[in-house]
């Protein structure tokens, strides 16, 4: 047996003036496979050639009760008899579930392992057995202890050889150790123990076994593993081990569900501060204090975010990376990690290529996600389309500022939330950017940008919705009202009046408070420089906006009957009530209703002063405008709808006239439809 493939004697050789045997593929009758070995007498491989043309059979040392199975494919036979076939001597294997199933699958061995003869079809399905051994870890384990590898050292008779000592020396400071060639011969030993050995479970399938008695299995010792639940969950099932790790019996009927185990070997991440944190899964830990547990000392991680989340997840990992207990409950969503740089590659075509690794990308689409707070760029894998590979990257774009004018103040702005800067982290040419509101209602979310512009790492859950800023490029906007000349900041649709002087970094600004606050108690508010340039705003109102109509022109219309009329944007208002006066001023005017307010119940009116200024309005009509059209002849108007009535009269006067039934047989002196004025 040479790796996983199996060789038959076929003949003498001579090589080199020693002799040997040839070995021949034990598969070539049926395969023709060319490969080849040649051994000399003393058992020396002295050549080895070809390559083989079909996967290896797979042989199963022990099964159950010790016997020696052939495994062909994904079944297992089992011996039965012996043959002869074509002068050749051999055995006759028949299908391992023969007696349960029936299944009439067989095959002919012959003595020296060449398969002559494969028939039948299986009935059933391929039986499933687990090839295993106790150990797994790449350690020497010597009786009941286990050492780790050091580096290599001469031994007493000048030949190298590899030093392993106590897994434990870390820890325990054992002075346990052991010299070994590279062939795996034990040269050397010095196995006092300070400490009694470790405890390793075995694992088959999802089940784990620890280690009992020492028992006696077919006339060789076996070491008795049982369910590693036995003393909770009573569970029977059982398994023998031999001295070199192969299983004889197993029993392996469980009454409950398997233990869940995580992932054994640590993955870690270095941060550009350059911490190191243990990833399991998609969250991240760092490391504490050392523990001591079932023999053996650990180092205990808890959640990197336990501080400010108050998680309570951690993680036991041994010095040698194993991972030995978990308790992996958080209470948040696990952190987002990205490159601390993105490198570009432009192929022949002119294409840009995004780097990572040995891998490229190329750009896709714009993406945004909630985890993220701000849109990234996907890139995906640059052979996707004639590999289908599902590889991709999330890179975000180059991180945005924003000045305020009010103290130049530069703010980093990721989705809608703003960052200030705190101070330069430790060991790494980065930056830390805090909430702008951490010092008011202590929210924790912070940045971390490198001094090339790219956010290394975000934490952006804030306990507060976003803070809302305006362009400061733009000047403020001003109102004067007619009715008392008070000047008004308008942002939008709402307008502010000056209350206070703020005073901050000797530059003057003004604090504008919402024009309804005290009538509706809004707390939106914006300070405005000495100049006239918005600095900054608060802009949730808890009310709709007031309507405010320029007051440059005021249109009077008459009508046909002499009636006067005001007309703003379409709608027309008549006369109602004289005003006295408008805040003491002294100046009169007069109250202007809606035409339509008694036929429509329209509540909309006006106040116009003596010299046609608009001081007050209420512009909520319940109507659509009145349509008017004017006279030609004179400045006169007309009701389009009242016009229609009219022509409609008149038709039906001229039509009796034309039938002789006029009042009192008199001709109709009326004018005809068609001098109606137009």
């Amino acid at each position: 047996m040479i790796g996983e493939y199996g060789y038959y004697k076929k003949a003498v050789i001579k090589m080199n003036g020693r002799y040997g045997h040839r070995y021949v593929c034990s598969s070539f009758v049926r395969t023709k496979c060319k490969a080849y070995v040649h051994v000399s007498n003393d058992d020396y491989i002295m050549k080895v050639a070809g390559e083989h043309s079909h996967p290896p059979t797979n042989y199963v040392k022990t099964s159950k009760g010790g016997t020696r199975l052939l495994m062909i494919g994904e079944y297992a036979c089992h011996k039965k008899g012996v043959i002869k076939k074509n002068g050749r001597h051999g055995h006759r294997y028949m299908c391992s579930s023969f007696v349960r199933t029936k299944c009439k699958a067989y095959v002919h061995v012959s003595n020296d392992d060449f398969i002559m003869k494969v028939a039948g079809e299986h009935s059933h399905s391929p039986t499933k057995y687990i090839m295993t051994s106790v150990g797994g870890a790449k350690l020497l384990m010597i009786g009941e202890y286990t050492y780790y590898k050091r580096q290599p050292v001469v031994n007493c008779n000048g030949s190298r050889v590899l030093r392993y000592v106590c897994s434990r020396y870390g820890t325990a400071k054992c002075k346990a150790y052991a010299h070994v060639s590279d062939h795996g011969v034990i040269f050397k030993t010095a196995n006092e123990h300070n400490h009694p050995p470790t405890k390793y479970l075995l694992m088959i399938g999802e089940y784990t076994y620890k280690k009992r008695e020492v028992v006696k299995r077919n006339g060789c010792h076996a070491r008795r593993y049982v369910c590693s639940r036995y003393n909770v969950a009573k569970c029977k099932a059982y398994a023998h081990v031999s001295d070199h790790g192969f299983i004889f019996k197993l029993a392996n009927v469980h009454n409950h569900f398997p233990p869940k185990y995580v992932q054994t070997s640590t993955q870690y991440i270095t941060l550009s501060s350059g911490a190191q944190l243990l990833m399991i899964g998609e969250y991240s830990y760092k490391k504490r204090e050392v523990v001591k547990g079932n023999g053996c000392h650990a180092r205990r991680y808890v959640c990197s975010r336990c501080i400010a989340t108050k998680c309570k997840a951690y993680a036991h990992v041994s010095e040698h990376g194993l991972i030995l207990k978990t308790a992996n409950e958080h209470n948040h969503i696990p952190t987002k990690y990205v490159y601390t740089s993105t490198q570009y590659i432009t192929v022949s075509s002119g294409a840009k290529l995004l780097m990572i690794g040995e891998f490229t990308f190329r750009k896709g689409a714009v993406v945004k996600r909630k985890a993220y707070g701000c849109h990234a760029r996907r890139y995906v894998c640059s052979r996707c389309d004639t590999t289908k590979c599902k590889a991709y990257a999330h890179v975000s774009d180059q991180t945005q500022y924003i000045t305020l004018s009010s103290s130049g103040a530069k703010l980093l702005v990721i989705g809608e939330y703003t960052y200030k800067k705190r101070a330069a982290v430790k060991g790494n040419s980065c930056v830390r950017y805090g909430c702008t509101r951490c010092d008011t209602i202590k929210c924790k979310a912070y940045a971390h940008v490198s001094n090339h512009g790219l956010i290394v790492k975000t934490a952006n859950e804030h306990n507060h919705p976003p803070y809302k800023y305006v362009k400061t490029s733009i000047a403020a906007q001003f109102i004067t009202l007619a009715s008392n000349g008070a000047k008004l900041l308008m942002i939008g649709e709402f307008t502010y009046y000056k209350t206070s002087v703020r005073i901050k970094d000797v530059l003057a600004s003004y604090r504008y408070v919402c024009s309804r606050y005290k009538r509706m108690r809004c707390k939106a508010y914006a300070h405005v420089s000495h100049d006239g340039f918005i600095k900054k705003i608060v802009d949730e109102h808890n009310h709709a906006p007031t309507k405010y109509l320029q007051t440059s022109t005021v249109q009077y219309i008459t009508l046909t009957n002499g009636a006067r009329l005001l007309m703003i944007n379409e709608y027309t208002y008549f006369k109602h009530s004289a005003l006295a006066s408008h805040n003491g001023a002294g100046a009169g005017g007069y109250r202007y209703n809606c035409s339509c307010s008694k036929r429509r119940k329209c509540k909309a009116y006006v106040h116009v002063t003596t010299d046609n200024n608009i001081i007050k309005c209420r512009y909520t009509h319940t109507h659509l405008p009145t349509q008017y059209q004017e006279q030609c002849h004179t400045p006169r108007w007309f009701s389009l709808h009242v016009l229609q009535r009219l022509q409609q009269g008149m038709s039906r006067v001229c039509a009796r006239q034309r039938a002789g039934c006029c009042h009192l047989g008199r001709r109709c002196t009326h004018p005809s439809a068609d001098q109606v004025p137009q």
